[in-house]
């Protein structure tokens, strides 16, 4: 029994140092066993690593270097030592400055006789006058220890000699007339100023060529309350109940039994400038017609000196135009029909005493308002229902439908040299005998312009036509036939 349990308790030991002999080596094949495969390392991290490391070394060798340096050229030697203030104090006082002698008087010499100013004991030159007396000549001299020449030191006086003055001018005795021979006379006594004449007046300017304009001379009359219709814009043109026009009674007279071909010129942008304006009211032949601008600021004054020289006035309307922008009150085609219309009215309100309207305002002639039919062709009713006539700014464009009209033949001033000029009045003059009259258009009263209107104007009844208004010149009857 008891070899039993010895034995038992054998295989019992044997187990327990068995289990306890494997755990160790469980542990050791663990710690033996090849790691889990890993990621390569980064070759750039690498080399940044290298660099950083290289820095350092290169850092720590120059601060090495500069050690070895300091310790060979060894401490640094002591400055001078200053000079101290009993040193300076031992210094010998400055010997003052000697002070400089004050220059020697010079005296005037005479006029005729030269003189010589001696040298002052401390001055190193000598001043001596010229004959004349005028300008200062300087003599340098030896220095002290050396002696003078013997002729130049007699002709020194000795020194700080004094210098006999001159006797003043006015204390020498007048020359005797007798021993110098001049004979003196007592002058003739002066004759009294002659009264300046008058500048002698200038001569009057040269007329003006005579205008080539067989119409009589009648002034136009001033505007008609009873042809106003007020609005909010002003007088606006209309037809009386016993059927009076603006257009008769504001047209300039014409001869209808006149059987010449006829020129009308129109000229527009009156108002704009004044004295451009008044200046051309005055050169240009009565008949050629001017065309205000609704923009002008009081016109008053120029309609009435048109007027008064029986000039025939149109009213210039602002139409859109490819030429330039569109004002803020001019007519354009993207606008409805009734806001046109009151446009229309607004320019028509602006003065007053016109015969018709012509579709321009300086340079531009209303292409793009032209091009939808329906806007102006209720334009032109409107003007022609409020008894005025219509012209087409545009050459070659169509004659107004119904009423008075007529569309110009040709612009003037575009552009605007005096060639260009001539050479335009001399294609009107041919269009007036093929078609019996014929019209010109210029955007504003230029004094080029107007020069060259008045000479050409003059010669034109010897060449067989005449300058008539622009109501003598409409496609329909005329409203300008003598009354």
């Amino acid at each position: 029994m008891a070899t039993s349990n010895r034995s038992g308790e054998a295989a019992s030991g044997a187990a327990a140092s068995s289990r306890i002999g494997a755990a160790p080596s469980r542990d050791i094949g663990r710690a033996l066993a090849p790691l889990p495969a890993t990621a390569a390392p980064d070759p750039g991290n690498r080399l940044a690593w290298r660099a950083l490391g290289g820095f350092w070394l290169l850092v720590l060798g120059g601060a090495a270097c500069t050690i070895a340096t300091l310790h060979r050229l060894g401490p640094p030697e002591p400055a001078a030592p200053s000079r101290s203030l009993a040193a300076m104090q031992s210094l010998p006082p400055a010997q003052p400055a000697t002070p400089l002698p004050p220059p020697a008087p010079v005296a005037t010499a005479p006029q005729r006789a030269p003189r010589a100013v001696a040298p002052a004991a401390t001055a190193p030159a000598a001043t001596a006058l010229n004959p004349e007396g005028a300008a200062a000549v300087t003599m340098v001299t030896p220095p002290a220890s050396a002696a003078p020449p013997p002729a130049f030191a007699a002709a020194l006086p000795p020194p700080n000699a004094a210098i006999p003055a001159e006797p003043p001018a006015a204390a020498l005795a007048p020359p005797d007339p007798e021993e110098s021979g001049i004979v003196s006379a007592a002058l003739p006594p002066a004759s009294p100023a002659e009264p300046l004449a008058a500048p002698p007046d200038a001569p009057p300017p040269p007329p003006f060529a005579p205008h080539a304009d067989s119409s009589p001379a009648v002034a136009i009359p001033a505007p008609d309350p009873a042809l106003l219709e007020a609005s909010p814009f002003g007088g606006l043109p209309r037809v009386t109940t016993d059927g009076r026009e603006p257009r008769q009674l504001y047209a300039r007279p014409f001869d209808a039994a006149e059987r010449r071909p006829r020129i009308a010129l129109v000229i527009g942008g009156f108002g704009n400038s004044p004295t451009r304006s008044e200046e051309a009211l005055r050169r240009l032949p009565p008949a050629v017609t001017a065309a205000f601008s609704p923009a002008a600021m009081r016109p008053d004054l120029l309609l009435a000196q048109a007027r008064a020289g029986g000039r025939e006035v149109l009213l210039g309307l602002p139409l859109d135009s490819a030429n330039g922008e569109a004002g803020e009150h001019s007519l354009r085609p993207g606008l409805k029909l009734w806001e046109n219309l009151e446009l229309l009215h607004r320019a028509m309100g602006r003065i007053a005493g016109y015969a018709g309207v012509v579709g321009a305002l300086g340079n531009q002639r209303g292409e793009r308002f032209a091009a939808e039919a329906g806007q102006l062709e209720a334009v032109q009713e409107e003007v022609q229902a409020r008894g005025l006539f219509y012209l087409d700014a545009r050459p070659g464009a169509a004659p107004p439908l119904d009423g008075a009209g007529a569309t110009i033949d040709l612009v003037l001033d575009e552009p605007l040299t005096r060639g260009e000029v001539e050479r335009r009045l001399a294609a009107l003059e041919q269009i007036a005998r093929r078609n019996g009259s014929a019209i010109g258009l210029a955007a504003e009263p230029a004094p080029l312009l107007v020069d060259r209107i008045a000479a050409w104007a003059a010669g034109l009844e010897a060449r067989g036509l005449v300058l008539a208004p622009a109501s003598a010149a409409l496609r329909g009857p005329s409203p300008s036939a003598s009354r």
